[in-house]
């Protein structure tokens, strides 16, 4: 488990890809699971619980419909597993060390929350619209720069798509 762990450590450090995980149906399932966690708790200080889950599982679904439309587009739909469990596993190391931010920054009037949560806060958001580039660039066999505009466009359409369906913070 450790190496595993450490494997998704290299990922976030851009020293590995998802090629390098095992394509394990039991890990994919794990890596899900624990994200979905990870982003509900993330979530409910602004949302509530019920609200948190139903925005988390909305994000998921976005994801993983894109992610395997772009790899059949790309015709590397043999990659799909590996490349989700990436996505998911280097999403929830980056949320653990998120967490505290978020939890700094949430129901605190802007003139009271400090630069530094936000820095760090914007810091943390573009490390994963990296990682996520550097993970589609593996799985994809792209140049990094489409992969990162790949990358900021899922973010801002998830984004765009969760204000928009699900409104502003409760």
């Amino acid at each position: 488990m450790n190496a595993l762990i450490f494997r998704f450590f290299d990922i976030c450090l851009l020293r590995a890809g998802p090629q390098d995980l095992p394509a394990s149906t039991f890990l994919l399932r794990f890596a899900v699971v624990v994200n979905i966690a990870f982003g509900t708790v993330m979530a409910y200080p602004d949302r509530g619980m019920p609200q948190a889950l139903i925005e988390v599982l909305f994000d998921f679904a976005l994801l993983t419909l894109l992610l395997y439309g772009v790899l059949q587009w790309r015709q590397r739909p043999e990659r799909f597993a590996q490349t989700l469990t990436a996505l998911m596993g280097t999403n929830v190391i980056l949320s653990f060390f998120a967490l505290p931010v978020v939890y700094t920054i949430t129901g605190k009037p802007e003139g009271e929350v400090a630069g530094w949560a936000l820095q760090l806060f914007l810091l943390l958001v573009i490390w994963n619209i990296t990682v996520m580039a550097h993970i589609l660039r593996h799985s994809l066999s792209m140049h990094i720069g489409y992969t990162l505009v790949m990358s900021v466009s899922y973010v801002a359409l998830a984004g765009f798509l969760t204000l928009t369906i699900f409104g502003g913070a409760a």
